[in-house]
């Protein structure tokens, strides 16, 4: 995914910062430079104008499915820009994944665990089956 927003030759010297909204009043996040390079790691939390202070005078461009929920503070702002053309698709993993391939660098599945960014919270889901089951005719 950044990968084809570095090759957007119109934007040089910008920072990178998709925005996905990951639901429950929060939005994964990070940031990169134009070379990829990551400057903040992939976060899920509340984005306002705080957020990105300590980069407080670059150009940073927004996109993803989260930045109309999520990039609310530009107002005008010649240093936050918000592009809705750039989506987030899985199809920009091809060429990483493909160069993965060619060396050989696979996930020993049998250790491998997932990274969450959220702690998981089971929910209790009972008293909505019950509902369903007992009171749908009622």
């Amino acid at each position: 995914m950044v990968h084809t927003v570095i090759n957007d030759k119109n934007k040089p010297g910008y920072l990178l910062c998709p925005v996905v909204d990951a639901r429950n009043n929060e939005a994964y996040y990070a940031l990169y430079d134009e070379k990829g390079n990551e400057l903040l790691k992939t976060t899920v939390g509340v984005i306002d104008i705080n957020t990105f202070h300590d980069y407080s005078g670059k150009k940073i461009l927004f996109f993803g499915d989260g930045v109309d929920k999520w990039i609310t503070f530009t107002d005008n702002s010649p240093y936050f820009i918000i592009n809705q053309e750039i989506k987030t698709d899985a199809i920009h993993l091809v060429v990483p994944a493909y160069k993965h391939f060619s060396y050989k660098l696979f996930e020993d599945i049998t250790y491998f665990e997932p990274f969450y960014l959220r702690d998981f919270i089971p929910r209790n889901s009972s008293a909505k089956i019950n509902k369903v089951l007992y009171n749908s005719g009622k």
